[in-house]
């Protein structure tokens, strides 16, 4: 692949959350178990920030890992204000 611009990365990584949120949303909308909600967007169970202690030198894995943790959370969030709006206009 070749080298991207770091702004050119974050705009497709911006669509594809925006993307993944809306398809969450409409899984959920038209589950009929909403335990189905509960899987897709309970991050709960994932550290919170500064949770786990990485140490004086933080390890790679753990930056890695703290980036998939708020990304989920981001995807989350997103997908639950879709949901909100659509409920709130009535196309829900």
């Amino acid at each position: 692949m070749q080298d991207l611009p770091p702004a050119t990365l974050e705009g497709k990584m911006i669509a594809q959350r925006r993307m993944i949120a809306q398809i969450l949303a409409v899984l959920i909308e038209n589950a009929a178990d909403d335990r189905l909600a509960d899987l897709l967007l309970d991050v709960r169970d994932l550290p919170l920030d500064q949770q786990e202690d990485p140490g004086a030198v933080p390890d790679p894995a753990m930056a890695v890992q703290g980036a998939v943790i708020e990304e989920l959370r981001l995807i989350a969030d997103e997908a639950r204000r879709l949901m909100a709006e659509r409920k709130a206009d009535g196309t829900a």
